[in-house]
C-alpha cells in the first residue's frame, strides 16, 4: 500500500510539490464541494482549514484531519446566501430583522446591528451586483492583489462588528475558517465557479447513515 503524500501547492518547483494545473483545478473544485457540503448539509464547518490538515494524493484525492475546531452552524446558510442575493433586508422590517438575526443572533441590538448595512451592500456589490445573472469565477491565482477593494470592505465591515459588539460565535468560526479556505484555496492556484459548485451541492441530496 502506497503511503499518503502530503501535496502543497506551489511549495516547490518540480514534482508532487509543483502540481499540473489540471490537477489544481480538480482539487480546487473538489474542496470547494467539500466546503459546501459541511455548510449546507451538515450544517457544521471545520474551521482550521489550512494545508496541514489536509491529506492530497496524486490523483487529487484528499483527506481531512483533525476535527478539534469544528463548530455546529444554527443557521441555513442557503438561506442567508439568497437574503444576500436579493438584499431581501430592502424588503421589510421583519425581513431586515430575519437578515440580521442570522448574522448576529436573535438578541441582537437591532439599532446597532442595521448600521452594517450600507457596508453589507458595498461588499456585495463589488463581489456579487445585484441582478447579474453571470456566475461568479474566482481565480485564486491572483485574488487579493485583483480584489484589493473586496478586501478593504471587509476590513471596514470587521471594524464595525467589533466597535459595535456584534460577536456571534457561528460567524467568528464561519469568518475563521473561510479565511483559512480562501488562503488554501489560493496556495493551490485553482480557478473555481463557486456558483456552480453551489447549485450542485444543493441539488445533490445529504448521504444517507
Amino acid at each position: 500500500m502506497k503511503p499518503k503524500t502530503r501535496v502543497r501547492a506551489g511549495a516547490g518547483k518540480t514534482g508532487k510539490r509543483n502540481p499540473a494545473p489540471a490537477l489544481r483545478q480538480l482539487s480546487g473544485t473538489r474542496l470547494c464541494e467539500t466546503y459546501e457540503t459541511q455548510l449546507q448539509h451538515l450544517r457544521a464547518v471545520h474551521a482550521d482549514q489550512h494545508p496541514g490538515n489536509y491529506l492530497f494524493q496524486p490523483d487529487g484525492r484528499f483527506g481531512l484531519v483533525d476535527f478539534g475546531s469544528v463548530k455546529h452552524l444554527n443557521f441555513d446558510i442557503v438561506e442567508l446566501r439568497q437574503l444576500q442575493k436579493e438584499r431581501g433586508w430592502r424588503k421589510s422590517e421583519a425581513a431586515e430583522r430575519r437578515f440580521l438575526s442570522i448574522m448576529y443572533g436573535k438578541n441582537m441590538p437591532h439599532a446597532r446591528a442595521r448600521k452594517i448595512l450600507p457596508l453589507m451592500e458595498e461588499w456585495l456589490d463589488t463581489f456579487r451586483p445585484r441582478g447579474s445573472t453571470a456566475d461568479t469565477v474566482i481565480d485564486f491565482r491572483n485574488y487579493k492583489k485583483a480584489n484589493p477593494k473586496t478586501a478593504e470592505i471587509r476590513r471596514r465591515i470587521t471594524q464595525q462588528t467589533l466597535q459595535d459588539r456584534l460577536i456571534n460565535p457561528d460567524f467568528v468560526y464561519l469568518m475563521r475558517a473561510d479565511i483559512g479556505f480562501w488562503h488554501l484555496l489560493g496556495e493551490i492556484g485553482a480557478i473555481v465557479n463557486v456558483d456552480a459548485i453551489f447549485r450542485r451541492v444543493a441539488a445533490t441530496p445529504p448521504a444517507t447513515r
